[in-house]
């Protein structure tokens, strides 16, 4: 079996001259990941498919007991009470847009 290093020194032999260190990076850790997850999986720290399936939809049950699933209501975040105004339009233009007007018309 290859040290790190060695594995890392393969790799980069092998890429094109051309090519980034975040492209380096990347495939180092998808290397590292890798090497992980079969360590994991030689040491017995896995979970079977049905298992997770089981979990996560156990999670889902209790969540969705906590959340208001009438769709009424609105976060306060989204509540009209806390959203910013707008400044009123005169005329149908913003009153910035018109004071800019002016400003070019009296320079002239």
């Amino acid at each position: 079996m290859l040290t790190p290093k060695q594995n890392v020194l393969r790799f980069v032999a092998s890429l094109p001259d051309d090519v980034t260190y975040a492209r380096i990076r990347y495939h180092v850790d998808v290397m590292q990941a890798i090497e992980e997850g079969v360590a994991d999986a030689e040491a017995g720290r896995v979970i079977g498919h049905d298992e997770l399936f089981d979990e996560i939809l156990a999670k889902y049950e209790e969540g969705k007991d906590r959340v208001d699933g009438s769709g009424k209501g609105r976060s306060r975040k989204h509540s009209r009470v806390h959203r910013k105004k707008s400044p009123a339009k005169v005329n149908g233009v913003h009153p910035k847009t018109k004071a800019s007007r002016r400003s070019t018309k009296e320079r002239s």
